[in-house]
């Protein structure tokens, strides 16, 4: 269920589908004709049932609140709980809240990745350990890495900014940032 919740998060953010997402809509019932909303919403009581469930169950609730897992499963939920409440009071122009509020809201909801690592039984197996291990070892030497793949990304970017984007009339590289960004996954052999 984590996973298709992360999934449909992800697909939700795709233009094309946006139409069909919980955001932009301006009441509830016009938001559960659209299937992503509908699926999301499962997921969402599947997460919610579950956390008020542990919730009444815990035998302390101090070792409760003081689990991390707790409270990324706490703030991966409240974004929807808020969105929704937000919607059944007809607040009909939510559109002119800042997108950075409503991406924070919506960015809430990939918490959920955490409880891949931390809530299941393949956090203790061996193979995770000896991967934290490894990275944790090799910190110093993964540091230099990034700080070396840093400055060659600034240098190639200028450089291929300086010969291919300045004084052309449509440059392939308009910007130093769009040159940092070609010398990225050009390296890395991404593109």
């Amino acid at each position: 269920m984590t996973i298709l919740s992360v999934v449909l998060y992800i697909v939700e953010t795709l233009p094309e589908l946006e139409k069909y997402s919980l955001i932009g809509r301006t009441s509830i019932s016009e938001a559960f004709h659209s299937p992503l909303v509908i699926a999301n919403t499962v997921c969402f009581v599947f997460f919610f049932v579950e956390f008020v469930l542990r919730f009444a169950s815990c035998p302390n609730l101090k070792s409760f609140a003081s689990s991390w897992a707790n409270w990324t499963d706490l703030l991966s939920i409240l974004p929807y709980i808020i969105v929704l409440i937000l919607l059944a009071v007809h607040y009909d122009d939510h559109r002119t809240m800042p997108i950075s509020v409503l991406n924070t809201l919506r960015g809430c909801r990939l918490f959920l990745v955490t409880r891949i690592l931390g809530t299941s039984r393949y956090y203790r197996q061996h193979w995770i350990v000896i991967l934290v291990q490894t990275l944790w070892n090799n910190m110093n030497t993964l540091f230099v890495l990034f700080f070396l793949l840093i400055i060659c990304m600034v240098g190639f970017g200028g450089l291929i900014y300086a010969l291919e984007g300045v004084g052309q009339e449509d440059p392939n590289f308009p910007s130093i940032p769009l040159g940092m960004w070609w010398a990225v996954i050009t390296m890395t052999t991404v593109g």
